[in-house]
């Protein structure tokens, strides 16, 4: 049995939906096909059988074979794409998200930029904006700040999800800068003060076994494209994988093996999650703290390298900014 639908908005919910719908009751179900219209144009075909093995066809009937993940990293892409305003004209203003300001300062002396003392964010928030202006950039460093109770750096995804959603309202920026320190894999080839530029992002510790929500749970989105940075500047590149722990419990590693990332952070997928939806670019600049399959401890490493491995950061992030300037989003 085959059967078809038609939807304008929101085509892996409403697929959700059906499947919620149809797999529970019909035995004989070969084969879902939802196809997605933007207005009167038809996007792509959203299909799914079975066993759950989705593809695409976009228009003019050419199919190609994805994954779940690609799937949803393909729509997410398209997405973007479709918005189109920011790709013709140079990049003019830049917000970097940072999660501890031990990172961010060295940036701040850099660009010679000077805190904000008229906060664009609520009252009464820890967020801290840095401003001024770098060669033909507006350049604006923001962090999360201290915990009110704890006096630590506000990490985590929770928080970095929150700055970035008020930072893209407020600040209005061209390109979101996601930049930080990060563990990282010596499978992989990674060593400590590598600088990778992700190339996508993923959750690890999103774990909800139940079909398509589990693809949600991953939540896996493309950073911005930037072949000319990366050889420009030869950057490493691979995958990031994002979670709320330090440490890596095995149900972790088992995720992040299957997504197969190189380098693991606290914020990277949560800062994708609502520059996808709100439709900024966003790049991801990670330098290597810890070995997460090494010997050593992974916080004793982790502080042990913190403050050299700032200035490996601080170093490519300049290269970075020096690229941008004067260039538009297609050219990165």
């Amino acid at each position: 049995m085959q059967i078809e639908f038609a939807c304008t908005s929101c085509p892996l919910i409403v697929m959700a939906r059906i499947l919620k719908i149809f797999t529970s009751h019909t035995h004989s179900l070969g084969l879902i096909r939802l196809h997605y219209f933007k207005g009167e144009k038809h996007k792509y075909t959203l299909s799914v059988n079975k066993k759950m093995s989705p593809f695409l066809i976009y228009r003019g009937g050419k199919r190609e074979e994805r994954s779940p993940e690609g799937l949803i990293m393909t729509i997410s892409m398209e997405n973007k794409l479709g918005e189109g305003s920011m790709v013709a004209r140079p990049i003019s203003n830049i917000v970097f998200i940072i999660a501890m300001q031990t990172e961010a300062l060295p940036l701040v002396n850099k660009f010679e930029l000077t805190e904000d003392p008229n906060s664009l964010f609520p009252k009464n928030v820890p967020w801290v904006r840095y401003n001024g202006k770098y060669k033909d950039l507006n350049v604006n460093i923001v962090c999360p700040g201290k915990d009110a109770i704890l006096g630590v750096d506000s990490v985590g995804t929770v928080s970095a999800a929150l700055l970035t959603y008020a930072s893209i309202q407020a600040l209005k920026p061209d390109l979101i800068i996601n930049a930080g320190t990060a563990g990282a894999f010596k499978a992989k080839g990674a060593s400590i003060g590598d600088v990778y530029l992700a190339s996508d992002v993923a959750f690890h510790d999103r774990r909800i076994p139940i079909p398509v929500f589990d693809l949600y749970g991953v939540g896996l989105r493309q950073a911005c494209c930037t072949p000319n940075v990366i050889k420009a500047l030869n950057l490493k590149v691979g995958k990031l994988s994002t979670g709320d722990s330090l440490d890596m419990c095995p149900l972790d590693e088992a995720s992040i093996m299957k997504n197969d990332a190189v380098i693991k952070d606290m914020e990277g997928a949560a800062v994708a999650y609502v520059a996808d939806l709100l439709k900024v670019s966003v790049i991801f600049l990670k330098a290597v703290t810890d070995i997460v399959d090494g010997d050593k401890p992974t916080a004793e490493e982790f502080l042990q390298n913190l403050a050299a491995v700032t200035a490996a950061l601080d170093e490519a992030a300049t290269k970075v900014v020096d690229f941008i300037n004067g260039k538009c989003l297609s050219e990165l």
